[in-house]
């Protein structure tokens, strides 16, 4: 089915402002002349789209004859962001090359999209009526994504098969009671430590405060996104069921100011995601908090020294980290409907879980795969208690807001309960709420 032009034009436009709408998580604006070639590639897609019955479901199951001279078969087309060479980029091919020898009656080709571009250029292009039948993709449009009706909900096609998935996945690729993707892997944030200084991690909020007071190092990034599991931890709660901030009604402020409790100790608080990097990997810091995507890198740097845990749990509970989820997302034009389920639900299901994990180092999607990397179980662990990053638009006035009120209340010592008061005014303001 072909996508209003209107749609198209109105993308566009976003990408030349520079429009974006979440977090700092999300990727970069595509350049001017980016989005130009861009809008053509639409163009041609919109001018070449045709509407075709989907065939008969398949399954990867063998067959007794490849039909590798059969020109009709389908040819699925998967876009990715995976770095050339890279483990999960490796990964992937090997699940493709698995998938061709067992199923010869249709055609699978993978392409490598510049993970800045990828989300951006998909959306123009099915917009258009065209572009790949399936995307590996992180969850950062996918609110937008799916009320332009540009994704296909998968829900219906999963059935039972979607309780094999940890909820947080799921909620992470869900927008309005609907399934837009099949969960692939998740991100969270963690605690990483050097076993060559700290033996065992703290496993509380108090017996991390009390390492740094032993004397301790440790590297925070000053952000709400990579602090957020301490607001669960301490009680706080960010949005009602209507999307109206609630962090002033208790939790939040007291994480803030046990964070600054932290800083008072010791704790070196950085606004350079890079500089934390640095310390810890050269040794100079013991303890940091930051993404399970740099899982490969720290390994890297400490090898067998490397600890991964959960944030430590507060007086209210577990630590609560976002998690986000990479999942396997069906353009809503594609033609192979049924044969690109196929694949999406391959590419997912456990044996291919644990090679993603094994193999890639990436967090598994399905909490009851048999992790035997000791690192990504950390992470694992890390996210069993995490919270699905909410796909709702009121999540992209919180950061700015919280970001700066916990710099006033680490840097200016202000009155953690004031400051978190003020930026819940601020995040209801601008929502409307």
């Amino acid at each position: 089915m072909r996508r209003n032009v209107l749609l198209t034009l109105f993308l566009l436009a976003a990408l030349l402002a520079g429009c974006s709408t979440a977090a700092s998580t999300m990727p970069a604006s595509t350049s001017p002349s980016a989005a130009a070639s861009l809008a053509a590639e639409a163009s041609a897609a919109a001018s070449s789209s045709a509407t075709t019955s989907p065939p008969a479901p398949v399954t990867f199951a063998a067959t007794a004859e490849s039909e590798t001279t059969n020109a009709a078969r389908p040819r699925l087309m998967i876009w990715h962001s995976f770095a050339p060479g890279s483990r999960e980029e490796q990964t992937l091919h090997g699940l493709l090359d698995t998938a061709r020898q067992a199923q010869g009656n249709i055609e699978i080709a993978a392409q490598a999209v510049s993970g800045d571009q990828l989300l951006d250029r998909f959306e123009l292009v099915a917009a258009a009526g065209g572009g790949p039948d399936l995307v590996i993709g992180p969850n950062d449009f996918l609110l937008r994504q799916a009320r332009a009706e540009l994704l296909r909900a998968v829900d219906t096609d999963l059935g039972t098969s979607k309780d094999s998935f940890a909820p947080n996945a799921l909620g992470n690729l869900s927008v309005d009671g609907r399934l837009y993707g099949v969960p692939l892997s998740r991100s969270t944030v963690a605690l990483y430590f050097n076993r060559g200084q700290v033996s065992d991690p703290p496993p509380t909020t108090q017996g991390l405060l009390d390492a740094v007071k032993a004397g301790v190092k440790i590297v925070l990034i000053r952000s709400s996104y990579h602090n957020f599991g301490f607001l669960g931890a301490f009680g706080g709660q960010l949005f009602d069921d209507e999307g109206r901030c609630v962090a002033d009604a208790g939790g939040v402020a007291d994480a803030f100011g046990y964070l600054r409790e932290l800083k008072a100790a010791g704790a070196h608080f950085v606004t350079d995601g890079s500089e934390a990097e640095a310390l810890f990997k050269a040794g100079e810091a013991a303890i940091t908090v930051n993404g399970s995507w740099l899982l490969g890198d720290y390994r890297a740097a400490l090898g067998d020294q490397l600890g991964v845990a959960p944030l430590p749990a507060g007086p209210a509970g577990p630590a609560k980290p976002l998690v986000s989820s990479t999942g396997v997302l069906l353009n809503a034009t594609s033609a192979h409907t049924a044969q690109a389920m196929s694949v999406a639900l391959f590419l997912t299901n456990a044996e291919a879980q644990l090679k993603w994990a094994d193999e890639a180092g990436l967090l598994p999607a399905n909490p009851t795969v048999a992790i035997a990397d000791a690192h990504v179980g950390g992470l694992a662990a890390a996210a069993l208690t995490g919270v699905a990053r909410p796909q709702r638009p009121e999540l992209a006035a919180f950061w700015q807001p919280f970001d700066a009120a916990l710099a006033e209340v680490l840097e200016n010592n202000a009155d953690p309960v004031a400051a978190v008061q003020a930026a819940c005014a601020a995040v209801n303001q601008a929502n409307g709420k």
